[in-house]
């Protein structure tokens, strides 16, 4: 048997429906020492999207780790004007919270004492969160939002918005 006979016989079943996607725009913006992040898209419903939040931290001798502030998967919802997406409202606070419990494990395990903290926040939002929702690697998603690597096909988008930093997390800090 020659190895493309051999490819195709172990080759997994093309799984997933097609899906076409044409807008995926993200959008953020600071309102009341909030973030306020709305992602619109003509994705299918229910399509789980990952996104992430984070600033830098800086220690004394310039070295530089994530503050990561938010982490997860968000379902896309039907809205109003007949397309798809979701809006998340987050809080200073609920924020720097999530990083703050990051840095205490790096400062126990790692030692890392902090210089400065950014007032950027730098958000990510990809699509799919599953690697084969969309056929195998995703291929079967197209579409003018979609980017092609050899590995897959994938929805990103990143954005930067300068927040101020909690002040609550900031005097925990003692900066």
């Amino acid at each position: 048997m020659g190895n493309k006979q051999s490819r195709e016989q172990t080759r997994p079943n093309e799984r997933g429906k097609p899906c076409t996607c044409d807008v995926f725009d993200l959008s953020v913006a600071c309102e009341d020492d909030a973030l306020c992040l709305s992602l619109t898209t003509d994705l299918p419903v229910n399509t789980r999207v990952a996104v992430s939040a984070y600033r830098f931290l800086s220690e004394r001798n310039s070295h530089q780790w994530q503050w990561t502030c938010f982490e997860g998967a968000v379902p896309v919802k039907q809205l109003q004007n007949g397309l798809n997406g979701f809006v998340l409202r987050l809080t200073n606070d609920e924020l720097d919270t999530k990083g703050l419990h990051v840095y205490r494990h790096l400062k126990r395990s790692m030692n890392v004492i902090i210089a400065t903290l950014s007032a950027s926040l730098e958000i990510s939002a990809s699509a799919p969160t599953t690697r084969h929702r969309f056929g195998l690697c995703n291929r079967r998603l197209t579409g003018k939002a979609v980017t092609v690597f050899p590995s897959g096909h994938l929805l990103e988008r990143l954005a930067t918005i300068d927040i101020p930093i909690s002040t609550t997390v900031m005097k925990q800090l003692g900066l």
